[in-house]
């Protein structure tokens, strides 16, 4: 259980303090969660559905389960965070 707690992410939102310029999270935001190896995750946009995403676990192709081993990620042009496998 060690092991598998180490692995996954965080979402949270921020943003920024008007008198320090600062960012900061946004305490109890509904979008703020922990993401892990076990979170279940949906599918969507072209590849849900794909052959190449069906498994015996889901042979749907549109559910995915956890996140382990990130170590890519960047900021997009609109200023988001994405990260990806």
């Amino acid at each position: 259980e060690i092991a598998w707690a180490a692995h996954g992410l965080s979402v949270v939102v921020v943003q920024e303090e008007h008198r320090t310029g600062k960012l900061g999270p946004v305490s109890r935001h509904p979008l703020n969660r922990r993401l892990t190896a076990t979170s279940e995750f949906r599918v969507t946009g072209p590849a849900a559905g794909s052959d190449l995403l069906r498994t015996s676990a889901d042979r749907t192709g549109s559910r995915v389960l956890g996140t382990l081993n990130n170590c890519a990620g960047g900021t997009t042009p609109w200023g988001t965070t994405l990260h990806g496998e």
